[in-house]
């Protein structure tokens, strides 16, 4: 097949530190190897708006720029809400890739707004109302989409009953760790030792404090770890957390310790340090943090959001559900299905994109197509 060129964008600025951007730079890299002109650009960094909540649309404008000024493409891969009609017109087939299910993230914090009491109505109002164009926004730029890609199975399933109109464009695709970063993983996996079943457990729980990634769930499960156990537990990559939201005499006794970011690099000692996982969102794009910890030998104990439907099938043992018991007899070994290194391959995840991008190409729906190419899922 002839090569494409395709550009991926990503929102978030070209760097590891956020998974969107660390997605768009291994779609890239894996494309870039199968023989296509792929090019990762990013709008930010954007000056300030001048309403605060209008940065998508100064990410919009920034990308109808860029494409003004640079030489065409055959394929625009891009987050639903920059579809825009200059967009759509701008490349034969417009990728509208999802990253996070936008909608159930809207919804959550919309909810979180309401909940928060008398005093709080009016911020939960101008929220709402902030909320219409970016609402608006997002199922226009999914309906402008030639080829509408969600991330996993739980957002395709809810694609297909939210746009009923789109499931002839709805597929899904997977992501995974880079591959510049599983090597490390699977050192920290090989040196991993049985903890003793009288030693506190060390747990992890990787995230944002943000409402759709489970905080009020994990409040709960280290009540209870701090009450019946002698467990410590790190809460990591959280940001800032409000005061009051934590208890202070927690981590006063070195029991609970709180890192509000860390980079990349830190990341293989980080899981080396802990023996098991917590992974408590409601809502999830993909939550990457799952696959690091199981590939780094650390059994997680989650929510069925996010990778782990698509994932569980492909682990023997080490992801088990929420919460987990006081006392983990035996519970600590991680063991992977072959199975679960095919299917969350950059190669595979890259041949199965390259795939459904075909499929799609209006010059594909003419006769072109890859000789012995996989059907992507559907």
């Amino acid at each position: 097949m002839k090569p494409l060129r395709i550009l991926i964008v990503s929102h978030p600025p070209l760097n590891r530190g956020a998974g969107a951007a660390q997605t768009a730079l291994d779609f890239r890299n894996a494309l870039a190897e199968r023989g296509h002109d792929a090019v990762a650009w990013s709008p930010e960094p954007l000056a300030p708006g001048r309403l605060g909540w209008n940065h998508w649309l100064l990410q919009r404008l920034a990308l109808e720029r860029f494409l003004a000024a640079a030489a065409s493409f055959d394929v625009i891969d891009v987050p639903p809400i920059s579809i825009s009609t200059v967009v759509q017109d701008a490349a034969p087939l417009v990728v509208g890739r999802s990253i996070q299910p936008d909608f159930l993230y809207l919804r959550s914090s919309l909810r979180t707004a309401w909940s928060q009491g008398l005093r709080r109505v009016p911020r939960a109002v101008v929220y709402w109302l902030a909320s219409i164009p970016l609402r608006a926004a997002l199922g226009a730029g999914w309906r402008r989409a030639g080829l509408a890609l969600c991330l996993g199975s739980r957002e395709l399933e809810w694609m297909r009953d939210k746009f009923p109109g789109l499931r002839r464009r709805l597929h899904s695709y997977y992501t995974a760790p880079s591959p510049g970063e599983r090597p490390s993983l699977r050192a920290v996996a090989a040196a991993r030792r049985p903890q003793p079943n009288q030693a506190p457990l060390r747990w992890l729980w990787i995230g944002r404090w943000v409402s759709h990634k489970g905080v009020a769930e994990l409040k709960r499960l280290l009540q209870q770890r701090m009450q019946e156990t002698s467990d410590c537990v790190t809460v990591a990559g959280c940001g800032n957390v409000p005061h009051g939201e934590l208890d202070a005499s927690w981590q006063a006794t070195g029991r609970l310790q709180v890192i509000p970011s860390f980079v990349r690099s830190e990341l293989p000692a980080l899981l080396a340090a802990h023996d098991a996982g917590l992974f408590t969102s409601e809502v999830e794009g993909w939550g990457l943090s799952v696959q690091e910890m199981l590939e780094s030998g650390m059994p997680v104990f989650a929510t069925d959001a996010g990778c782990a439907p698509d994932v569980a099938p492909h682990v023997v043992r080490g992801l088990h559900p929420l919460p987990p018991p006081v006392k983990l007899a035996g519970g600590l070994a991680v063991e992977l299905m072959e199975s679960y290194w095919e299917c969350f391959d950059w190669g595979r995840i890259a041949s199965e994109y390259e795939d459904a991008v075909m499929s799609h190409l209006p010059s594909a729906r003419k006769g072109l197509r890859r000789p012995g190419s996989r059907r992507s899922r559907a």
